[in-house]
């Protein structure tokens, strides 16, 4: 039989092995700056997963960043320089809609927002585990029919946090220089713009022409040019290389084109267009051209669009 004291020190020994994983717990999240499960659980919820959230319009927003934070978490606290970045640069472009989930008082979430200088409109108190998410900070990009597209947990690294920005369309990320574009070009990275009757005159009288739209999948269906193959901005480097000739004459569509350029200059941030462009310029493509007009321009102007451009002109226009 075992003693009282053998007990004891069995009992003993197995608080002092708790306490050392524990101990190795907060070392390994100090040093890689991520915080995780000892059960191993996703930090996040997996790609295509339905996001059960009352009170948001997947469709209108068309695409969506949850972002789930605690105003007692030291990795969100470290990351405010971040989350500044991506408040100001979807601010510019309204293709995201951000959205910040805390488990804590409404109240307690706005000071903390405010007190880091976080320019977020639509704060929300909401119970993490109902989620799926175990780990703050939480980033979960949803589209437009509530599914999850992409997720990332903890302190984001440089090429992380670029990774991010590039899922949104938002900045360029690091590794492209859009000041040497812009100084090779002089025309901030875009070369002949085309409108509506422009790109018509340019497709019956060229046969080279490839029509590249970067727009999510979801804008793609609602409507487009009929003439179009959509490959979403973050699919141009792995899909471009293989689908697209070598010297044919792109030509690339982004429906926020116009608002997007003149506040992203005005923010200090790159609109979706020009990081597209920049992009096929980096997969051997040198000559793109940029589509200006929107689609119910272009239809007037005789180019056949399917689908309602109608009722994306007018999301747009809200948006705005």
């Amino acid at each position: 039989m075992n003693s009282p004291t053998r007990i004891f020190e069995r009992i003993l020994n197995g608080i002092t092995l708790l306490a050392a994983i524990g101990v190795l717990v907060v070392v390994a999240q100090r040093l890689t700056g991520t915080s995780f499960s000892l059960h191993g659980e996703a930090h996040g919820p997996e790609k295509g997963t339905i996001v059960k959230l009352s009170g948001i319009d997947w469709v209108s927003n068309r695409q969506t960043l949850l972002m789930v934070l605690s105003t007692n978490c030291h990795f969100c606290s470290e990351s405010a320089d971040f989350y500044r970045t991506l408040a100001r640069a979807t601010d510019s472009t309204h293709a995201t809609h951000l959205v910040a989930l805390f488990p804590e008082s409404l109240s307690e979430s706005q000071n903390y927002l405010e007190n880091k200088q976080i320019s977020l409109s639509d704060v929300r108190q909401e119970r993490l585990g109902a989620l799926g998410i175990r780990v703050t900070p939480t980033l979960v990009l949803v589209d437009s029919t509530g599914r999850v597209q992409a997720s990332w947990s903890g302190k984001l690294s440089p090429d992380r946090e670029r990774d991010v920005l590039a899922h949104l369309g938002a900045v360029l990320p690091q590794k492209y220089d859009f000041t040497s574009v812009k100084k090779a070009d002089g025309s901030g990275g875009l070369s002949e713009p085309l409108t509506g009757s422009e790109l018509r005159s340019l497709l019956a009288s060229e046969k080279n022409v490839e029509l590249i739209d970067v727009r999510t999948r979801e804008e793609f269906s609602v409507a487009h040019i009929e003439a179009a193959i959509n490959i979403p901005m973050d699919e141009i480097a792995s899909r471009v290389p293989h689908e697209i000739a070598s010297g044919s004459r792109l030509v690339i569509y982004c429906h926020f084109c116009p608002p997007c350029e003149a506040a992203a200059s005005n923010q200090g941030v790159t609109s979706r267009c020009v990081v597209a462009t920049t992009l096929l310029r980096e997969v051997g493509h040198g000559k793109v051209s940029l589509v200006i007009d929107d689609l119910a321009g272009i239809k007037q102007a005789g180019v056949p669009v399917f689908g309602d451009a109608a009722k994306l002109e007018n999301e747009a226009k809200a948006a705005r």
